[in-house]
C-alpha cells in the first residue's frame, strides 16, 4: 500500500514543482515504521481475541490512545507527564515528518514492533498448547 506513494513526488517533479526528496525519504520511513508498529499490535490484539470485530475494535481503540498520549500530557502533573510521553507515538514520528532520521525514533520503533511480535507469538503458543490439534 505504501509503494504507490513514492509515485507523488516524481509526478510533482515532472509538472514543475520542487520536491526535496531526502524530505519525502525520511517521512516515507517514518511512515514504514510507523506501519508495522501498528501492524504488529494489531497482530498482537487479534491475538488475544477469537472474534475479529473486538479484536478491530480494540486495536483501533489502542492506537488511537497510543497516538493522543502527547495530547494528555497537560493534563496530568510533570513526572507522569515524562513517563507518558516515553510511550508516544506522535513523539518518536514527527522527527521523520520534518525529514530528520533519529536513531532514538528508529529503535522505539523496531523494538515495540518486535515486542508485540514477540508477546503475539507467545499468545498463538499458549493458546495452540491449550488446545492442540
Amino acid at each position: 500500500l505504501l509503494i504507490p506513494l513514492w509515485s507523488y513526488p516524481f509526478l510533482y517533479k515532472l509538472f514543475g514543482g520542487g520536491v526535496a526528496f531526502s524530505n519525502y525519504g525520511a517521512a516515507f520511513l517514518g511512515l514504514l515504521f510507523l506501519t508495522l508498529l501498528f501492524s504488529a499490535i494489531g497482530i498482537f490484539i487479534s491475538s488475544l481475541s477469537e472474534s475479529q470485530t473486538v479484536s478491530a475494535i480494540a486495536t483501533i481503540g489502542i492506537l488511537l490512545l497510543l497516538w493522543m498520549l502527547e495530547n494528555t500530557t497537560p493534563m496530568i502533573d510533570q513526572k507522569m507527564g515524562t513517563v507518558v510521553m516515553k510511550f508516544s507515538i506522535q513523539k518518536y514520528f514527527r522527527p521523520f515528518t520534518s525529514g530528520l532520521v533519529s536513531t532514538e525514533a528508529i529503535l522505539f520503533f523496531l523494538l515495540t514492533t518486535a515486542l508485540f511480535l514477540f508477546l503475539g507469538c507467545r499468545s498463538l503458543e499458549k493458546r495452540f498448547f491449550r488446545n492442540p490439534l
